[in-house]
């Protein structure tokens, strides 16, 4: 798979200097590029999320943490990919906010586990 995104990552570069970094059409290429890893990096992530799956059934722990985790890397990715686009576009400013606001985002997302990892320490210390 590796191989796959080295090779399409190279062609998508070296199309896009051919054409002239500012060219609209260089713009379109490196975003197909992106657009098409970003697929085999979805389809490795199917089978992370499965594995990932499997150990909490083995071990019996909690799937919430799992939910959270598998959120958090999702908003994470999105986020970078959106962010990588703008940026090849040449919105600097937009990508700095789309990864501000993902960052918020996992913040916001993960104050309940927090707040459940608080409650653990202070019943520890209280005993």
């Amino acid at each position: 798979m590796i191989g796959k995104i080295i090779v399409i990552a190279l062609i998508a570069s070296i199309a896009a200097v051919g054409l002239g970094r500012q060219s609209p059409y260089a713009v379109f290429i490196l975003i197909g590029a992106t657009v098409l890893i970003g697929v085999f990096l979805i389809s490795a992530m199917m089978n992370t999320v499965e594995e990932l799956g499997a150990i909490y059934q083995y071990t019996g722990l909690n799937s919430s943490y799992l939910k959270l985790l598998l959120k958090s890397l999702a908003i994470a990715f999105l986020a970078q990919f959106a962010a990588d686009i703008c940026e090849d576009a040449g919105f600097q400013s937009i990508a700095s906010q789309i990864i501000t606001g993902a960052k918020l985002a996992i913040l916001l997302l993960s104050l309940p586990a927090l707040r459940s990892l608080f409650e653990i320490c202070i019943g520890m210390v209280n005993q």
